[in-house]
Protein backbone atom coordinates (compact mmCIF):
# COMPACT_ATOMS: atom_id res chain seq x y z
CA UNK A 1 0.00 0.00 0.00
CA UNK A 2 1.26 3.13 -0.84
CA UNK A 3 1.52 6.14 1.52
CA UNK A 4 -1.83 8.18 1.88
CA UNK A 5 -1.69 10.68 -1.15
CA UNK A 6 -4.73 13.20 -1.53
CA UNK A 7 -6.53 11.61 -5.28
CA UNK A 8 -3.86 8.74 -5.75
CA UNK A 9 -5.33 5.26 -6.03
CA UNK A 10 -4.09 2.22 -5.03
CA UNK A 11 -4.89 -1.35 -3.66
CA UNK A 12 -3.81 -3.86 -1.21
CA UNK A 13 -3.23 -7.04 -1.10
CA UNK A 14 -5.54 -9.85 0.40
CA UNK A 15 -4.43 -12.13 3.30
CA UNK A 16 -7.10 -15.02 1.77
CA UNK A 17 -4.94 -14.68 -1.26
CA UNK A 18 -3.39 -18.04 -0.17
CA UNK A 19 -5.96 -19.82 2.46
CA UNK A 20 -7.42 -23.18 1.79
CA UNK A 21 -10.80 -22.15 3.52
CA UNK A 22 -11.83 -20.22 -0.20
CA UNK A 23 -11.77 -20.57 -3.48
CA UNK A 24 -11.98 -17.16 -4.51
CA UNK A 25 -11.00 -14.05 -3.37
CA UNK A 26 -11.17 -10.36 -4.45
CA UNK A 27 -8.84 -7.06 -4.16
CA UNK A 28 -10.73 -3.61 -3.82
CA UNK A 29 -8.94 -0.60 -6.24
CA UNK A 30 -9.86 2.63 -4.33
CA UNK A 31 -8.67 6.50 -4.34
CA UNK A 32 -7.55 8.51 -1.56
CA UNK A 33 -10.11 11.07 -0.75
CA UNK A 34 -10.08 14.45 1.94
CA UNK A 35 -12.52 13.43 4.60
CA UNK A 36 -16.05 15.85 4.82
CA UNK A 37 -14.59 16.75 8.17
CA UNK A 38 -11.42 18.14 6.71
CA UNK A 39 -9.71 16.15 9.04
CA UNK A 40 -7.11 13.86 6.83
CA UNK A 41 -8.07 11.24 4.42
CA UNK A 42 -10.10 7.91 3.60
CA UNK A 43 -10.15 5.67 1.53
CA UNK A 44 -13.69 5.01 -1.55
CA UNK A 45 -15.25 2.85 -1.96
CA UNK A 46 -13.62 -0.37 -3.71
CA UNK A 47 -13.48 -1.03 -7.70
CA UNK A 48 -13.74 -4.92 -6.82
CA UNK A 49 -11.34 -6.98 -8.70
CA UNK A 50 -12.84 -10.79 -8.05
CA UNK A 51 -10.96 -14.26 -8.98
CA UNK A 52 -9.16 -17.28 -7.92
CA UNK A 53 -6.59 -18.53 -5.39
CA UNK A 54 -5.33 -20.98 -7.61
CA UNK A 55 -4.72 -17.94 -9.31
CA UNK A 56 -3.95 -15.12 -7.54
CA UNK A 57 -1.25 -13.23 -9.42
CA UNK A 58 -3.43 -12.64 -12.08
CA UNK A 59 -6.29 -10.96 -9.71
CA UNK A 60 -2.95 -8.64 -8.56
CA UNK A 61 -2.17 -7.80 -12.35
CA UNK A 62 -5.45 -6.73 -12.92
CA UNK A 63 -5.51 -4.45 -10.13
CA UNK A 64 -2.67 -3.28 -10.97
CA UNK A 65 -3.48 -2.49 -14.58
CA UNK A 66 -6.46 -0.70 -13.45
CA UNK A 67 -4.50 1.49 -10.99
CA UNK A 68 -1.93 2.66 -13.50
CA UNK A 69 -4.52 3.60 -15.68
CA UNK A 70 -7.03 5.72 -13.39
CA UNK A 71 -3.68 7.58 -11.33
CA UNK A 72 -2.40 7.84 -15.21
CA UNK A 73 -5.69 9.45 -15.97
CA UNK A 74 -6.47 11.06 -13.07
CA UNK A 75 -9.27 9.88 -12.41
CA UNK A 76 -11.90 10.64 -9.67
CA UNK A 77 -14.23 8.34 -8.03
CA UNK A 78 -16.69 10.35 -7.80
CA UNK A 79 -17.24 11.28 -11.66
CA UNK A 80 -15.65 8.01 -12.68
CA UNK A 81 -14.17 7.64 -16.28
CA UNK A 82 -17.00 5.97 -18.58
CA UNK A 83 -14.64 2.66 -19.13
CA UNK A 84 -14.46 1.88 -15.39
CA UNK A 85 -16.75 -0.96 -14.51
CA UNK A 86 -17.68 -1.01 -10.37
CA UNK A 87 -16.58 -5.02 -10.78
CA UNK A 88 -14.05 -7.23 -12.90
CA UNK A 89 -13.76 -10.86 -13.02
CA UNK A 90 -10.57 -12.61 -13.54
CA UNK A 91 -11.38 -15.62 -15.81
CA UNK A 92 -11.32 -19.11 -14.15
CA UNK A 93 -7.85 -21.10 -14.34
CA UNK A 94 -8.49 -23.94 -16.88
CA UNK A 95 -9.21 -27.66 -15.53
CA UNK A 96 -10.12 -25.85 -12.12
CA UNK A 97 -13.82 -26.86 -10.38
CA UNK A 98 -14.89 -24.70 -7.79
CA UNK A 99 -17.78 -26.76 -5.60
CA UNK A 100 -20.50 -24.53 -3.78
CA UNK A 101 -18.97 -23.71 -0.39
CA UNK A 102 -22.31 -23.17 1.31
CA UNK A 103 -26.12 -23.72 1.16
CA UNK A 104 -26.78 -20.07 1.66
CA UNK A 105 -28.58 -17.88 -1.41
CA UNK A 106 -25.71 -16.48 -3.47
CA UNK A 107 -25.94 -12.71 -4.51
CA UNK A 108 -27.35 -13.16 -7.58
CA UNK A 109 -29.90 -15.81 -6.10
CA UNK A 110 -30.88 -12.98 -3.28
CA UNK A 111 -30.82 -10.10 -5.88
CA UNK A 112 -33.78 -12.62 -7.88
CA UNK A 113 -35.92 -12.34 -4.72
CA UNK A 114 -35.11 -8.71 -3.43
CA UNK A 115 -36.82 -7.29 -7.08
CA UNK A 116 -39.90 -9.47 -6.76
CA UNK A 117 -40.28 -7.64 -3.22
CA UNK A 118 -39.31 -4.62 -4.15
CA UNK A 119 -41.51 -4.94 -7.49
CA UNK A 120 -44.36 -5.22 -5.34
CA UNK A 121 -43.29 -3.17 -2.20
CA UNK A 122 -41.58 -0.50 -3.36
CA UNK A 123 -41.84 0.49 -7.24
CA UNK A 124 -46.11 0.93 -6.06
CA UNK A 125 -44.88 3.78 -2.81
CA UNK A 126 -43.13 6.15 -6.00
CA UNK A 127 -40.21 4.73 -6.26
CA UNK A 128 -37.79 4.18 -9.20
CA UNK A 129 -35.11 1.73 -9.76
CA UNK A 130 -32.41 4.18 -10.57
CA UNK A 131 -29.59 1.26 -10.73
CA UNK A 132 -29.02 -1.99 -10.11
CA UNK A 133 -29.54 -1.96 -6.39
CA UNK A 134 -30.85 1.51 -5.84
CA UNK A 135 -34.35 2.86 -6.04
CA UNK A 136 -35.13 6.82 -5.52
CA UNK A 137 -38.37 8.70 -5.57
CA UNK A 138 -38.70 12.07 -5.73
CA UNK A 139 -40.94 14.31 -2.80
CA UNK A 140 -40.80 18.28 -4.09
CA UNK A 141 -37.50 19.46 -3.25
CA UNK A 142 -36.24 15.74 -1.80
CA UNK A 143 -35.09 12.98 -3.33
CA UNK A 144 -35.00 9.96 -1.02
CA UNK A 145 -32.75 7.23 -1.66
CA UNK A 146 -32.70 3.30 -0.44
CA UNK A 147 -29.59 1.25 -1.68
CA UNK A 148 -28.74 -2.69 -0.65
CA UNK A 149 -25.46 -3.37 -0.02
CA UNK A 150 -24.18 -6.70 -0.36
CA UNK A 151 -20.92 -7.43 1.83
CA UNK A 152 -17.76 -7.87 -0.20
CA UNK A 153 -17.88 -11.52 0.73
CA UNK A 154 -21.14 -12.37 0.23
CA UNK A 155 -24.12 -13.65 2.46
CA UNK A 156 -25.65 -10.34 3.89
CA UNK A 157 -26.76 -7.31 2.76
CA UNK A 158 -27.81 -4.13 4.48
CA UNK A 159 -29.31 -0.73 2.98
CA UNK A 160 -28.46 2.68 2.75
CA UNK A 161 -30.74 5.23 3.26
CA UNK A 162 -30.35 8.98 1.79
CA UNK A 163 -32.02 12.50 1.32
CA UNK A 164 -30.65 15.27 -1.18
CA UNK A 165 -32.40 18.51 -1.86
CA UNK A 166 -33.02 19.59 -5.55
CA UNK A 167 -31.02 23.26 -4.93
CA UNK A 168 -28.10 21.40 -3.28
CA UNK A 169 -25.57 20.31 -6.18
CA UNK A 170 -24.44 17.26 -6.74
CA UNK A 171 -20.04 17.44 -5.00
CA UNK A 172 -17.69 16.14 -7.05
CA UNK A 173 -14.15 17.30 -5.80
CA UNK A 174 -12.38 19.26 -8.66
CA UNK A 175 -14.83 18.98 -11.16
CA UNK A 176 -17.40 20.83 -12.55
CA UNK A 177 -20.94 21.10 -10.85
CA UNK A 178 -23.51 19.65 -12.89
CA UNK A 179 -26.94 19.03 -12.82
CA UNK A 180 -28.27 15.52 -12.66
CA UNK A 181 -31.61 13.92 -13.50
CA UNK A 182 -33.03 12.50 -9.88
CA UNK A 183 -34.22 8.92 -11.89
CA UNK A 184 -30.51 8.73 -12.72
CA UNK A 185 -29.10 9.55 -9.15
CA UNK A 186 -26.84 7.18 -7.71
CA UNK A 187 -26.37 6.23 -3.84
CA UNK A 188 -23.18 7.85 -3.76
CA UNK A 189 -24.80 11.30 -5.14
CA UNK A 190 -27.47 11.88 -1.75
CA UNK A 191 -25.26 14.73 0.64
CA UNK A 192 -27.57 13.09 3.77
CA UNK A 193 -26.76 9.35 4.15
CA UNK A 194 -26.89 6.82 6.47
CA UNK A 195 -27.27 3.22 7.09
CA UNK A 196 -30.54 1.95 8.06
CA UNK A 197 -29.14 -0.46 11.26
CA UNK A 198 -28.77 3.29 13.58
CA UNK A 199 -32.53 3.85 12.59
CA UNK A 200 -33.41 0.28 14.05
CA UNK A 201 -33.95 -0.23 18.21
CA UNK A 202 -30.18 -1.20 18.70
CA UNK A 203 -29.13 1.72 17.24
CA UNK A 204 -25.83 -0.23 15.42
CA UNK A 205 -24.98 -0.93 12.35
CA UNK A 206 -26.69 -4.26 11.21
CA UNK A 207 -26.52 -6.36 7.93
CA UNK A 208 -28.63 -9.55 7.49
CA UNK A 209 -27.96 -12.74 6.00
CA UNK A 210 -29.66 -14.43 2.81
CA UNK A 211 -29.93 -17.62 4.36
CA UNK A 212 -31.42 -20.89 2.03
CA UNK A 213 -35.07 -19.78 3.37
CA UNK A 214 -36.73 -17.85 0.42
CA UNK A 215 -39.68 -16.97 2.59
CA UNK A 216 -37.31 -15.55 5.17
CA UNK A 217 -35.40 -13.92 3.03
CA UNK A 218 -38.66 -12.30 1.08
CA UNK A 219 -40.19 -11.01 4.73
CA UNK A 220 -36.52 -9.33 5.39
CA UNK A 221 -36.50 -7.44 2.44
CA UNK A 222 -40.40 -6.24 3.17
CA UNK A 223 -39.19 -5.52 6.78
CA UNK A 224 -36.17 -3.51 5.48
CA UNK A 225 -38.53 -1.89 3.18
CA UNK A 226 -41.12 -1.27 5.72
CA UNK A 227 -38.27 0.42 7.87
CA UNK A 228 -36.97 2.86 5.39
CA UNK A 229 -40.02 3.92 4.83
CA UNK A 230 -40.58 4.22 7.87
CA UNK A 231 -37.25 6.88 8.45
CA UNK A 232 -38.58 8.68 5.41
CA UNK A 233 -41.74 9.59 7.12
CA UNK A 234 -40.09 10.80 10.33
CA UNK A 235 -37.61 12.67 8.76
CA UNK A 236 -39.12 14.09 5.72
CA UNK A 237 -41.04 16.71 7.72
CA UNK A 238 -38.35 17.88 9.07
CA UNK A 239 -36.36 17.98 6.54
CA UNK A 240 -38.98 19.79 4.02
CA UNK A 241 -37.64 23.01 6.14
CA UNK A 242 -34.47 23.54 5.23
CA UNK A 243 -34.02 26.47 7.64
CA UNK A 244 -34.55 24.75 10.42
CA UNK A 245 -31.84 22.08 9.44
CA UNK A 246 -29.09 25.23 9.05
CA UNK A 247 -30.19 25.91 12.44
CA UNK A 248 -30.27 22.41 14.30
CA UNK A 249 -26.76 21.00 12.16
CA UNK A 250 -25.76 17.68 12.07
CA UNK A 251 -28.17 17.12 15.47
CA UNK A 252 -31.04 17.93 13.69
CA UNK A 253 -30.76 14.66 11.14
CA UNK A 254 -28.83 12.67 13.62
CA UNK A 255 -27.76 9.36 13.07
CA UNK A 256 -27.81 10.72 9.43
CA UNK A 257 -24.67 12.19 8.36
CA UNK A 258 -23.52 15.11 6.00
CA UNK A 259 -21.50 15.08 3.29
CA UNK A 260 -19.59 18.29 2.26
CA UNK A 261 -21.22 19.90 4.93
CA UNK A 262 -19.91 23.68 4.30
CA UNK A 263 -20.97 23.48 0.74
CA UNK A 264 -24.06 21.62 2.09
CA UNK A 265 -24.78 24.42 4.07
CA UNK A 266 -24.06 27.61 1.51
CA UNK A 267 -26.42 25.66 -0.65
CA UNK A 268 -29.61 25.84 1.68
CA UNK A 269 -28.36 29.74 2.41
CA UNK A 270 -28.50 30.55 -1.20
CA UNK A 271 -32.08 28.85 -1.42
CA UNK A 272 -32.90 31.07 1.48
CA UNK A 273 -31.74 34.29 0.09
CA UNK A 274 -28.91 34.35 2.40
CA UNK A 275 -26.46 35.48 -0.21
CA UNK A 276 -24.34 37.42 1.95
CA UNK A 277 -23.78 34.08 4.56
CA UNK A 278 -23.33 31.83 1.44
CA UNK A 279 -20.79 33.89 0.28
CA UNK A 280 -19.02 34.10 3.85
CA UNK A 281 -18.58 30.44 4.68
CA UNK A 282 -17.51 29.95 0.88
CA UNK A 283 -14.67 32.35 1.50
CA UNK A 284 -13.83 31.34 4.65
CA UNK A 285 -10.42 29.35 4.77
CA UNK A 286 -10.60 25.68 4.96
CA UNK A 287 -7.79 23.13 5.85
CA UNK A 288 -4.35 23.00 3.52
CA UNK A 289 -5.18 19.34 2.47
CA UNK A 290 -8.93 20.18 0.88
CA UNK A 291 -7.68 23.57 -1.08
CA UNK A 292 -7.25 21.31 -4.27
CA UNK A 293 -11.04 19.11 -3.47
CA UNK A 294 -13.26 22.24 -2.10
CA UNK A 295 -11.96 25.76 -3.64
CA UNK A 296 -12.83 24.53 -7.54
CA UNK A 297 -16.89 23.81 -6.09
CA UNK A 298 -16.61 26.73 -3.86
CA UNK A 299 -15.17 29.08 -6.70
CA UNK A 300 -18.80 27.62 -8.80
CA UNK A 301 -20.87 28.15 -6.53
CA UNK A 302 -19.65 31.88 -5.67
CA UNK A 303 -20.08 32.36 -9.24
CA UNK A 304 -24.12 31.06 -8.92
CA UNK A 305 -24.38 33.77 -5.81
CA UNK A 306 -23.08 36.88 -8.23
CA UNK A 307 -25.66 35.27 -11.09
CA UNK A 308 -28.20 35.27 -8.27
CA UNK A 309 -28.03 39.15 -7.24
CA UNK A 310 -28.30 40.16 -10.96
CA UNK A 311 -31.39 37.88 -11.17
CA UNK A 312 -32.83 39.36 -7.90
CA UNK A 313 -36.68 39.71 -8.95
CA UNK A 314 -36.76 37.22 -11.72
CA UNK A 315 -37.90 34.29 -9.75
CA UNK A 316 -37.64 31.39 -13.22
CA UNK A 317 -33.82 32.73 -13.63
CA UNK A 318 -33.42 32.04 -9.60
CA UNK A 319 -35.45 28.89 -10.02
CA UNK A 320 -33.15 27.69 -12.52
CA UNK A 321 -29.91 28.92 -11.52
CA UNK A 322 -31.38 26.83 -7.88
CA UNK A 323 -32.05 23.53 -9.96
CA UNK A 324 -29.33 21.26 -9.42
CA UNK A 325 -31.59 18.00 -9.70
CA UNK A 326 -33.59 17.76 -12.36
CA UNK A 327 -36.73 16.37 -14.16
Amino acid sequence: MASAIPYIWDFDRNPWDSRDEAKTFSVGVYQWLPKSSGDGLKKSKTIRVIGYIADSEAVYAKAEELKRRLNEEQAQFESPPSWLQKQYSVTKPDGLVVQRSSPDFTGSEARTIRNRVMKSHLLTQGFVQSHASTYVRRANELVQCINFQTATWGGKFTVNLGFHYTFVPLFRPTHPLEPKRWIAMEELDFAIRGRIGFFLPRGLDTWFKFGKDSAVLRSTFEECVKSSLDVFERFTPKLTNPDALLSGGQQFIAPFLFSFPIQHFAAIEMRLGRLDAAERRLKAPVVPENEVCYRPMHRQLLGVIAKLREARGDENRTRKLLRWVTD
